[in-house]
């Protein structure tokens, strides 16, 4: 049996040894989902084409989630955070709606030892969560830059920026992620429709 004494003791350790234990605060992470592209119809398939890792700001390049606060100030999320950094998402989405869309011959990305006949460049020139002064309500606003290259003269044949905004339905990190996941897949459904229309 635990006397008085002993039970005195535990509690003492336990106190002594609970206050040197650092509590991590729990992070979430969050992916970027997109909707699957349909499929182009088009008499012949374009030329092969390889989708180059996007070009952005740093900040898209890691994993860490900023939002935007009024009109000059920059913060991010502490406890959430993504799975993969919006710059790699966004290369990988695209490669994945081009080969959807079943418009080329083949796709392939930039680590790919095939040479393409077509090479897209792409600049993701935003990708944020914005709240309002008084923070009451928040939207996203993704504007990507697409450029069509052919490989061996590397002449431009076309060049166009796609831009959405959509509304959060909450005013949290997982409200950004979803309206932000539902912005690019917008844009790469209409990206897709402007190079089959573009490309030969």
């Amino acid at each position: 049996m635990f006397t008085l004494k002993k039970i005195a003791f535990l509690g003492t350790l336990l106190v002594i040894f609970s206050g040197c234990t650092k509590v991590q605060p729990y992070v979430k992470e969050y992916k970027i989902e997109t909707t699957a592209v349909q499929s182009v119809k088009k008499q012949t398939q374009c030329q092969s084409v390889k989708v180059l890792d996007a070009l952005s700001t740093d900040d898209l390049k890691l994993s860490t989630m900023h939002y935007g606060s009024g009109q000059y100030s920059v913060a991010s999320f502490t406890q959430s955070q993504w799975s993969e950094s919006p710059n790699r998402a966004i290369s990988a989405k695209t490669v994945e709606a081009l080969e959807s869309s079943q418009l080329f011959a083949y796709v392939s990305n930039a680590q790919s030892t095939v040479r393409s006949d077509l090479v897209l460049e792409t600049n993701i020139e935003d990708f944020m969560q914005y709240f309002t002064k008084d923070n009451s309500k928040s939207y996203v606003n993704v504007a990507i830059k697409a450029t069509l290259v052919e490989r061996k003269t590397k002449q431009i044949i076309a060049s166009k920026k796609f831009e959405k905004r959509v509304a959060t339905k909450s005013l949290d990190a997982y409200g950004g992620v979803v309206a932000l996941s539902q912005a690019l897949s917008v844009i790469l459904e209409d990206e897709v429709q402007w190079l089959g229309s573009e490309c030969k």
